[in-house]
């Protein structure tokens, strides 16, 4: 995908002393497209996985200012809309076609100061904000006039809570089983990128080290688990070839492979990763 006003846009590349920066998220529908959200021109691009570009929705029109992070499920998108100067939290529901179905004002203790990170489909269609990269989870009751939430520890799912591991960075607590991965780094962890409907999980795993020249080296891989826990490959991710930073890089799919966004300075480069032993 093609970088710039007619693509998807990048600022500040090249300025001294300013962050530069890109798309934010990557979300992959059941039906298996691949939905980026474009933050520099406010727009949501949806491609195929045959690489075709079959929509863009603005989102001027939603008064969307900073679409922060982006779920894909059956009953649509998901879009988190952070804009801190105004205290303005938001998850905007859309459905596949762009058609406005909600606008929710995230209550006080969902805001950034309280760890607010993500959004995500609950696996009954309820509405997850994410806490902290998901060790801690809200549930959204839309019940009543004003939303209120729920807080939890970790993902909920039938099998239990997805989440780290108090203490030990490299373990993680997925429903009744408890997750170890050995790593000779001193920083990093796991956090949870999805679960499948037959019960697998797939987590990422940071490694984070020191070169010769005191310059930090982040590693980054998933790992494929089988519905009893048991190891069954992984897939490193090519973050040393990321151009710009994406907060929200991994979606899995619904064929069980995770799918990446990669940034290079003149395109933007969807890829699955193949698991191996």
């Amino acid at each position: 995908m093609p970088v710039g006003a007619e693509g998807i846009g990048y600022a500040n590349v090249d300025e001294v002393e300013v962050e530069a920066f890109g798309p934010s998220s990557l979300a992959v529908a059941p039906g298996g497209d691949v939905w980026i959200a474009d933050v520099v021109n406010s727009r949501l691009h949806r491609y195929g996985l045959d690489g075709a570009h079959l929509a863009t929705l603005d989102l001027a029109e939603f008064e969307i200012a900073n679409p922060v992070d982006l779920a894909a499920g059956p009953d649509g998108l998901l879009i988190l809309d952070v804009y801190p100067a105004t205290s303005r939290y938001r998850v905007v529901h859309l459905d596949h076609s762009g058609v406005l179905q909600a606008a929710i004002a995230l209550p006080e203790g969902l805001w950034l100061e309280d760890g607010l990170t993500g959004v995500a489909w609950g696996s009954h269609g309820d509405i997850w904000v994410e806490l902290e990269f998901g060790n801690r989870v809200a549930s959204l009751d839309l019940s009543a006039a004003e939303p209120s939430f729920e807080e939890t520890v970790g993902y909920p799912y039938a099998t239990g809570a997805f989440s780290q591991q108090p203490g030990d960075p490299f373990a993680f607590r997925a429903g009744f089983h408890s997750i170890a991965i050995a790593s000779t780094s001193e920083w990093g962890g796991l956090t949870l990128v999805g679960v499948n409907p037959d019960g697998s999980f797939v987590l990422q795993l940071d490694e984070v080290y020191l070169d010769e020249n005191g310059a930090f080296i982040v590693v980054e891989s998933v790992h494929l688990y089988d519905h009893d826990g048991e190891h069954i490959g992984l897939a490193p991710f090519p973050l040393e070839q990321q151009f710009l930073p994406v907060n929200h890089a991994l979606a899995l799919g619904p064929d069980g492979y995770v799918y990446g966004l990669i940034t290079d300075r003149a395109s933007v480069r969807v890829v699955r990763l193949n698991y191996g032993r």
